[in-house]
């Protein structure tokens, strides 16, 4: 019941100014629910899902959005790491909130991964979830980010952050729908620091909400809740800032993703 009026509550107030995102209020109450899907009963082989106020947090809340979303990403990402140069790979996740990607990934024994993300009750409830299972093989972190949506107390601007990988070691990285909320400024430091972990062989694979260029007024526009460009301008960046077009990429659940390398 309890679950129940907080997801009231969370769709009740979609579509207001993100100032007003309802998980902010249950966060400084004390009351954000933490759990997991109560509807299965897991195994100690099993990683849980994480509970419908989670889910719509940071994705879908539906479980077969979520599991689509998930499934659909991973499935490029190992196709990708088909072409690359084994036996074992790197992988950063930027802006993984509670690991939708990621529990696919754990499938795949030559990944060792690193997702990372501004919502701390998610990244909390990732490391719970996945550790018993997969160990240090996945790692969750939290940064501080600044963000009024997701983290208004944050302390580092996303222009300052450094991604948790040493030079030149993520053999790909990928950002699902993490570029749809991002700020010019902010966006160009994130390429910036992809093309400084990425291996000279490494792959970035990023979408974006894209505009075509016949119908944008902006090559980018929008707020935080929803950032729109056209690809030109995203590969453009891209450029500037370290890296070049692999590949023009694809359609992934509605968004454009492309892939980029080292230049």
């Amino acid at each position: 019941m309890i679950l129940k009026r907080l997801l009231q509550k969370l769709g009740d107030v979609i579509g207001r100014p993100r100032a007003e995102a309802p998980w902010l209020d249950m966060l400084n109450s004390g009351t954000f629910p933490m759990g997991h899907e109560e509807a299965f009963k897991y195994t100690s082989g099993q990683i849980p899902i994480p509970n419908e106020v989670l889910r719509q947090t940071v994705s879908r809340p539906d479980l077969g959005g979520f599991y689509f979303i998930g499934e659909s990403w991973s499935l490029v990402i190992s196709q990708l790491l088909q072409g690359l140069p084994g036996p074992h790979f790197n992988v950063l996740d930027v802006g993984c909130g509670v690991g939708k990607t990621a529990r696919f990934l754990t499938l795949d024994p030559r990944i060792n991964y690193i997702g990372f993300d501004i919502f701390k009750p998610a990244i909390d409830w990732a490391n719970d979830a996945f550790s018993p299972v997969v160990g240090r093989r996945f790692q969750f972190v939290h940064f501080d980010g600044i963000s009024k949506f997701y983290n208004p107390g944050g302390t580092i601007p996303a222009t300052e952050y450094q991604f948790p990988a040493e030079d030149e070691t993520v053999d790909l990285a990928f950002a699902a729908s993490l570029f749809t909320h991002l700020y010019e400024d902010d966006m160009r430091a994130y390429l910036r620091q992809t093309a400084r972990v990425l291996t000279p062989h490494g792959l970035a694979l990023y979408s974006i909400k894209e505009v075509r260029g016949d119908q944008a007024q902006e090559p980018i526009s929008g707020t935080e809740q929803s950032i729109e460009m056209t690809r030109d301008f995203f590969v453009q960046c891209a450029r500037e800032e370290g890296l070049e077009l692999h590949d023009p990429g694809r359609v992934i659940c509605g968004q454009r993703a492309v892939v980029l390398r080292k230049a």
